[in-house]
């Protein structure tokens, strides 16, 4: 596995314990870690292999461990169970531009949207009371121009200001 790859897999997990509920200050040293991953000169298997995981700055045995995990099968239990926790979907939503994992962590927590379309429809139904403005703002906007990029001017009218 690729300092690359390693790197993605560690935000991922990062995302997942995020939307999940699990404390936040720990999930960030994952974030914090994939960032470090990602700079480091040496690859991670090398250091893996030389034992040497612990010399990457933050990194003691246990995250050793999920490293060690990570490089030999791929993945991690870790990994498994919250993606047993978390749909798809979920996930999903951070492909949305301007939407991070906290209100995405909101929108699966607060009003069990899991999937795009279910944010979809929510938006246009009005059901997310109490979002803030900017992230309402953004919402419509990104499904405004998606329908636009797939029905061009048919549609347009679905998405009419009153119907927010």
């Amino acid at each position: 596995m690729t300092n690359e790859q390693l790197e993605v897999e560690l935000k991922t997990l990062h995302d997942l314990l995020q939307i999940g509920g699990y404390d936040e200050q720990r999930a960030k040293s994952l974030a914090r870690l994939a960032v470090t991953i990602g700079r480091l000169p040496m690859s991670v298997e090398v250091l893996c292999k030389q034992g040497r995981l612990c010399d990457i700055p933050g990194v003691g045995a246990t995250t050793a461990a999920l490293l060690s995990e990570y490089i030999l099968t791929g993945t991690s239990q870790r990994r498994k169970i919250w993606e047993q926790r978390i749909p798809k979907g979920v996930l999903q939503l951070l492909a949305i531009p301007g939407i991070g994992v906290k209100t995405v962590r909101r929108l699966y927590q607060q009003w069990g949207i899991e999937s795009v379309e279910a944010l979809e429809r929510a938006v246009r139904q009005g059901t997310l009371r109490g979002l803030d403005t900017r992230t309402t703002t953004t919402l419509r906007a990104h499904f405004v121009r998606q329908t636009r990029l797939q029905r061009p001017q048919e549609t347009l009218s679905l998405f009419a200001e009153e119907a927010y």
